[in-house]
């Protein structure tokens, strides 16, 4: 660092260099003066011996110093002085540049927590991931499927397993819900993590014996804060989760967040306190009970491809010994497997969601910044041809072109340098506005949006392609005028026309990327439109959903029922509320229950994998699904001796294609209870449970009256108004179950909402852009045709004076606009068409070339050159021609 030390200091060396030198001088005078000579003839001798002072004075400091650099800080210096004198114009630059550098890295700040920042553990390269399902649509695995694995591998140091887990926290006789997880007592071992406080789980905690103590548990930095004021005694108290006591033994790291980047868990239990909530129940024991998120640490030396190989191998035993026998019968899990892929990021469910809309809209806000570039390059051309004089002065004192390029130059990198600033502050305000935009309505969203070295590395790549784009280019064309043939001519005319003809360049390039933006922005809101009118099988408005914690109430078997029912009698005599049932599996949500089903009667060999929705009475009327034959259940259906389902449409065509369903009989693998099979006694429409783009999935619904006792449904009403319905529900809470706590209720529209995120997300800040593309359209050609107009006010007056009518002067500007479009808007809509091939799996029934977007694209775009090109085609035909040519 000396040489920085040295740039500091500079000053002071150059003091002592000039000091050094005149002692010099005055020894050698001195001893002039003891030969004889005078004191004046001494100097002068003196002098003429040591040659030019300045001259050695500047060579000496050449030594020291960096002449690029301190040339540069000089120009920046008073480019920066001349910025202060148009503050106009800096304001719209820097208002330009931050929408343009705050964009892209508003996206990306999205993107690198999503998909490409590491998990904060160390070598977190050495991380895989194992996953199970068919190809493309790999998932979690099975508690019985870990255990198999865990045991038969030989490349890892060890496997761990992890999920989510929202709990409910008791405290000072409060319940609310937190974020929690269960992970495996390998987990924190083989991410190699070191405690804030106290120790982490280990594979003693998870052991089943470990709770005869109370469960371990670990927290948080942030839980530890909020909670327990960062008290360093917090090891050893006690915390009330789900109705269980758990132990605290240790605070993780502010770090470390948990495998899933978008999800912080405050509290990390092992899988055994799921046990001994649930005990055999629990889906630490169920094969078909994939909820179990699987990472690994490669062995020193290992390969990703040498630990597929070895999984690859010993997966037909662990899928043996895991899943039922006859699986591969099974439809979808017929090509099911095992995978491995790198997990250096964890585990990301958002970025599977966004992830291909999010690069999707980072090729579109890289447009925007490159029309804003081009903007802006317009602007620095207008206001350099108002400097030509200047430029030409320059260059006859003796400043060459390349000078002069870097002084221009040096005045976009303060705007670039202002622009990024501005920018890094844009894209926090925008990344974070992002994220509620996606944040489901279940749960928060948690990623880590702190700037690190990439998005800092990306603003400051964005700044320099600014700098580039709209200074250096500009500036070589500014600077290619005639100094002699400037000066002469005391005027700025010979030099506005090639200023214009770079601009006229740019703009045509502007409307084709306009074109492309609002293009892409209308195709994304017509999809985004059809999804949220779509049909999904059930009604969306004044349809609430409840989820209720009744896990550590006492009431067990058909006391739990009683519970139910005394519920839903209360909420169906509330004031405000039409009906109300009980939903195992919410429409649209998260997740969901599939099973191996087979029909009885008939010719049917082939096992299917089917949805299954536990509901109770009145559902479907409550839910608004159409029955379409037969009936739906009702308080009759209880017991097991006549055990109903019913089926959707999809199912029916599945199960007994062209019979009749009706009084048929289903097989079930994954019986409740001990159901074996069921009679249909009703077939609904379909309704559409995991998303809205795929088909309903074949469903059999089964009655919670028939069901487990373990099943843990929740509450959905129906009624005109939501905020009635929600107070029925808290104040039949109240009565029937006091000490559970009120979980966050959504409604159906707002289910619909998140289940379209993807397509409202992009369909929002496409057309943001689009808008946004069309306005500096407008502006770059304002710009232009007024600066024309300006420019040619002397043209003008004579063609005015020679009889021309001010009708013909204004279709005659608005001529010269329409050009840049019939150059532009041909190549947007080619390079549109390209495009569109990369995005149509984004769309939903509408083809990517559907000739009416372009068309309303097409309107937009010339609506807004009208308008654009109106005011200086006014303004040409209120020239008065006298005045122009006693002007000129």
């Amino acid at each position: 660092m000396n040489w920085i030390k040295q740039y500091v200091l500079r000053r002071r060396h150059c003091r002592d260099l000039s000091e050094e030198i005149r002692e010099h001088l005055a020894q050698k005078a001195e001893e002039l003066v003891a030969a004889g000579m005078s004191r004046k003839e001494a100097v002068a001798a003196a002098r003429r011996e040591f040659g030019n002072v300045t001259l050695m004075e500047e060579d000496s400091r050449e030594v020291w110093r960096w002449p690029s650099l301190e040339n540069f800080v000089a120009d920046v210096r008073y480019s920066s002085r001349l910025l202060r004198k148009t503050p106009a114009f800096t304001l719209i630059a820097i208002t330009i540049l931050a929408i343009g550098i705050g964009s892209n890295t508003a996206v990306f700040c999205l993107i690198d927590a999503l998909l490409l920042r590491s998990l904060a553990v160390p070598r977190s390269h050495e991380l895989v991931q194992i996953s199970f399902g068919p190809p493309q649509e790999s998932g979690p695995l099975s508690g019985p499927m870990f255990d198999r694995l865990r045991e038969r591998q030989g490349v890892f140091r060890d496997l761990f397993a992890w999920t989510n887990a929202p709990m409910v926290l008791a405290e000072n006789g409060v319940a609310k819900p937190i974020q929690a997880a269960y992970a495996s007592g390998s987990a924190f071992p083989t991410l190699e993590i070191r405690p804030r406080l106290g120790r982490l789980l280990d594979w003693n905690d998870d052991e089943l014996r470990a709770g005869s103590n109370g469960w371990a548990a670990v927290i948080s930095e942030t839980f530890w804060i909020e909670h327990f004021q960062g008290d360093a005694n917090v090891l050893g108290k006690t915390i009330l989760v789900s109705g269980a006591p758990a132990t605290i033994v240790g605070v993780m790291p502010r770090s470390f967040t948990g495998i899933t980047v978008d999800y912080s868990p405050e509290v990390v239990l092992p899988f055994a306190f799921d046990v001994g909530l649930h005990g055999k129940s629990s889906g630490r024991f169920q094969s078909d009970w994939k909820w179990l998120f699987v990472m690994g640490r490669l062995k020193p030396g290992v390969t990703l491809d040498q630990a597929k190989a070895n999984v690859a191998t010993i997966a037909r035993d662990v899928l043996k010994e895991s899943l039922p026998t006859d699986y591969r019968s099974v439809d979808d899990l017929g090509e099911a497997r095992l995978s491995v892929s790198p997990g250096r990021t964890g585990n990301s469910p958002l970025g599977k969601i966004y992830g291909r809309s999010l690069w999707t809209l980072q090729a579109l806000v890289g447009l925007l910044l490159l029309m804003c570039c081009a903007n802006l390059a317009g602007l620095q051309l207008s206001r350099g041809a108002n400097r030509q004089r200047e430029m030409a002065v320059r260059s006859a004192l003796g400043a060459g072109r390349w000078r002069l390029v870097r002084q221009l130059t040096a005045e976009s990198a303060t705007l670039a340098i202002a622009g990024c600033t501005a920018g890094l502050f844009l894209s926090h305000w925008m990344s974070s506005l992002l994220v509620r935009y996606i944040e489901q309505s279940d749960f928060p969203v948690f990623l880590d949006l702190r700037p690190n070295a990439a998005i800092f590395a990306c603003a400051v790549a964005l700044a320099g392609i600014a700098m580039i784009l709209t200074g250096a280019l500009p500036a070589l064309n500014l600077t290619r005028a005639d100094a002699e043939a400037m000066l002469k001519s005391g005027t700025q005319r010979s030099v506005g026309g090639a200023t214009n003809k770079l601009a006229a360049r740019l703009l045509p390039f502007e409307v084709a990327l306009s074109v492309l933006l609002v293009s892409m922005a209308l195709l994304f809101a017509v999809s985004a439109g059809k999804l949220l009118r779509i049909d999904p099988g059930f009604r969306v408005k004044g349809v609430t959903l409840f989820g209720v914690d009744f896990d550590r109430r006492p009431e067990k078997g058909e006391a739990r029922l009683e519970l139910y029912r005394s519920m839903l009698d209360a909420l169906r005599h509330a004031p405000g509320v039409e009906s109300a049932s009980v939903v195992t599996i919410r429409p649209l949500g998260e997740g969901g229950m599939e099973q191996t089903a087979a029909p009885v009667e008939g010719n049917q060999p082939e096992k299917r994998r089917v949805f299954q929705n536990i509901v109770g009475p009145d559902y479907f009327a409550t839910a608004g699904t159409r029955v379409l034959a037969g009936r739906e259940f009702s308080a009759i259906d209880r017991g097991l001796q006549a055990p109903v389902c019913i089926v959707n449409q999809s199912a029916a065509n599945s199960l007994f294609p062209g019979q009749n369903v009706l009084g048929k009989h289903i097989w079930s693998a994954a019986p409740i209870e001990a159901r074996t099979t069921c009679e249909v006694v009703g077939i609904v429409t379909n309704a559409k449970y995991n998303s809205v783009r795929e088909p309903a999935p074949p469903t059999v619904y089964y009655s919670f009256e028939q069901a487990s006792s373990d099943i843990a449904p929740g509450f959905i009403t129906r009624s005109r108004d939501v905020p009635a319905a929600f107070n029925a529900f808290r104040d039949a809470l109240h009565r029937v179950a006091p000490d559970t706590p009120l979980l966050p209720a959504v409604t159906m529209q707002r289910q619909l909402e998140d289940a379209v995120g993807q397509e409202r997300l992009l369909a929002a800040l496409s057309l943001f852009f689009g808008g946004l593309a069309l306005t500096l359209t407008a502006l770059g050609l304002y710009g232009l045709e007024s600066q024309r107009v300006t420019q040619r006010t002397a043209e003008i007056g004579v063609r005015m004076a020679l009889g021309a009518q001010r009708r013909d002067l204004f279709w005659f500007i608005l001529r010269e606009a329409a050009l840049f479009f019939v150059l532009g808007i041909p190549i947007g809509l080619a390079i549109t068409a390209l495009a569109t091939r990369f995005v149509g799996t984004l769309l939903y029934e509408l083809s990517p070339i559907d000739p009416r977007i372009y068309a309303a694209a097409l309107v937009a775009m010339l609506a807004v050159g009208f308008l654009a090109a109106y005011l200086p085609a006014r303004r040409a035909m209120q020239v008065d021609p006298m005045v122009a040519l006693r002007h000129e």
